[in-house]
């Protein structure tokens, strides 16, 4: 802004006029109060004679408007050496050490008041970038917002919409500037970021992503609401209809668990009844032969045996009592049906409600898993299952938890039963969270929103 700032160095800017207006200034009052002085006029001044030292401040204020904080304090200065000779004089009329010390309060207010216009200079310039560089943002953001092939909307913090872009016009049609966001079907209340949003489009449902962020407006102080729409359509479509597979994959999977359960029920197990009365009447007939009653007792047992597991078996394939009795009562009887001695607890709150097939179904098929996963590889001494319903929110969670060996998280993805388990919960509408340490056990967690649609 001036010569005097520019140079790290002290010189002149004899080319600028403010330059010659303070040396006039100066030379001024300085000598205009040396020949006042000199022809004792200042005897009859209406000013003291002191306080004419003063009017240094008209050239010290001038010199720091223009040149800032340098340019007042050389002024003060140069006029206090011109002031000199006044204070020199035999014969001076005033006060000398009261000129010098206001020469010095002079030379102090000129330091002040010129770092203070430094200060303002500087923030002034700041500003002034600040807004040069908010216009080029500005300029770059509005060229990106039209450019954008998605919808974008941008609303301000009342969600009154203040500009969108051509895709969102021909989205939600022209002349939707100015009006509300909730008039368009769009209530940032409900929607979340990466949410979805849904509207119909020549009869056809159209499904976006949400992206809400919050941009600079016109000035620092307010900020304005972006709101992009991704359409995720083909991609939504795409996993619906892999989610509608996998469940229907599901479904043939358990009616073929049913039938091979129905089969083994009335075919093979019938038939080693049958075996098994027959040995027991042969056995009765065999007195007199201790070797053969021996064989036929040990024929007998084996076979009751074997119908004892392909009855176990075919209620693991498709327990009838979860049809029948329900979800807690089927997980106890497979718990009473395991082969081992870790202590298995089930603890259910809320559940006083039946819950669709295919809900309690997964859930009983998810317990299962996870707890002959734990049995089978874990080393537990207690397995804790946890089932909690909440009517308010429409919620099940369950978490199955055992204090066994753990493993490193990374691993489970390789793990058939875990995956399933994944599919499973996902195919429900919920999300299944796997946690582990070394040592310190596993923890598997299920939660199933809004229960009752699914």
């Amino acid at each position: 802004m001036n010569s005097l700032r520019k140079s790290k160095y002290i010189s002149l800017p004899l080319r600028s006029k403010d330059f010659w207006i303070i040396q006039v200034l100066l030379l001024a009052v300085a000598g205009g109060h040396l020949i006042a002085d000199e022809a004792g006029l200042l005897r009859v001044s209406p000013f003291p004679a002191s306080e004419t030292v003063g009017f240094l401040l008209i050239p010290v204020g001038y010199g720091a408007v223009k040149f800032g904080k340098k340019g007042a304090v050389l002024t003060a200065i140069w006029g206090i050496i011109l002031w000199m000779p006044d204070l020199l004089l035999p014969n001076d009329e005033g006060q000398p050490w009261a000129d010098i010390v206001e020469l010095c309060l002079i030379l102090i207010i000129a330091f002040a008041v010129g770092q203070k216009i430094d200060q303002e200079q500087a923030a002034r310039s700041r500003a002034e970038a600040a807004e040069i560089l908010h216009a080029s943002l500005e300029s770059k953001y509005k060229a990106l917002f039209d450019a954008n092939r998605a919808p974008t909307l941008l609303a301000d913090l009342d969600h009154y919409l203040i500009t969108v872009n051509g895709e969102a016009e021909e989205l939600f049609g022209s002349g939707i500037v100015g009006k509300n966001l909730r008039d368009i079907g769009i209530n940032l209340n409900d929607l979340k970021n990466n949410s979805r949003f849904e509207i119909a489009e020549n009869g056809e449902l159209s499904i976006y992503q949400v992206a809400v962020t919050r941009v600079p407006e016109n000035d620092y102080d307010h900020t304005a609401i972006q709101i992009v729409l991704y359409d995720i359509t083909e991609e939504a479509n795409i996993g619906k209809a892999a989610h509608l597979y996998a469940k229907e994959l599901l479904k043939v999977q358990e009616d073929e668990r049913r039938r091979i359960s129905q089969e083994i029920h009335d075919v093979p197990v019938q038939h080693l009844v049958r075996l098994a009365q027959v040995l027991r009447k042969a056995e009765a007939e065999a007195d007199n032969n201790e070797n053969l009653t021996k064989y036929l007792e040990s024929a007998e047992t084996n076979a009751i045996e074997i119908i004892e597991e392909l009855r176990a078996l075919a209620k693991d394939l498709r327990p009838p009592v979860l049809d029948d009795f329900g979800l807690i009562v089927a997980l106890q009887g497979f718990i009473s049906r395991l082969d081992t001695r870790v202590e298995v607890q089930v603890n259910a709150e809320g559940l006083s409600c039946r819950f669709s097939p295919e809900v309690e179904l997964g859930l009983f098929r998810i317990c299962q898993e996870a707890i002959r996963n734990a049995l089978a590889h874990a080393s537990p001494t207690k397995v804790q299952v946890s089932l909690k319903y909440k009517e308010r929110d429409s919620e099940i969670y369950l978490a199955i938890k055992d204090n066994g060996v753990g493993m490193t998280m990374g691993s489970e993805t390789s793990r058939l039963g875990i995956v399933g388990m994944k599919e499973r919960a996902e195919i429900l509408g919920g999300a299944l969270c796997l946690a582990s340490t070394l040592d310190q056990g596993t923890s598997i967690e299920v939660i199933i929103r809004d229960v009752h649609n699914v």
